[in-house]
């Protein structure tokens, strides 16, 4: 009787690369208010739970740096937590209507980056928009108000 070996099977393993979406969205109230703040000075949103992490947005009535601080405020992402690895980020930020829907005017580039794996408050840029022009959109600032979705 002649025994035949029967070749190994093969073994076989999948690899799933999956993404979290949301949105969050930072309401501005009393916009002229938030002028007085001093150049260079932020106001940070409460922390927000996106893709198992916390996030914050920081607004600065007048830019990031001091350098034309009047001409402009700007938003930034700012991870809210101490991380044991990198986390790789994409988003957008961009100003809500009064009427909702998305904005044709106000809208950043979609970002991709990577938060360090020790945390020290690095923030990443998304919006910066001219005053002047803000100022002169009723549809995105009324009554004192505006509202930033990232």
């Amino acid at each position: 009787m002649v025994s035949m070996k029967l070749p190994p099977q093969p073994t076989r393993s999948t690899i799933t690369a999956t993404t979290s979406a949301g949105t969050h969205e930072l309401k501005v109230e009393g916009y002229s208010v938030t002028k007085l703040l001093v150049a260079g000075e932020h106001i940070e949103s409460s922390k927000f739970r996106a893709a198992g992490h916390d996030f914050q947005i920081c607004y600065y009535p007048h830019r990031y740096q001091k350098k034309d601080c009047n001409a402009s405020i700007s938003f930034f992402l700012k991870m809210a937590e101490a991380v044991a690895s990198n986390v790789r980020v994409e988003f957008r930020f961009s100003l809500v209507s009064r009427h909702g829907g998305e904005p044709a005017r106000f809208a950043g580039q979609r970002r991709v980056v990577t938060f360090p794996d020790k945390h020290d408050g690095v923030e990443y840029w998304g919006l910066e928009i001219s005053k002047k022009e803000l100022e002169q959109s009723p549809e995105y600032l009324w009554d004192e108000l505006l509202r930033a979705a990232v």
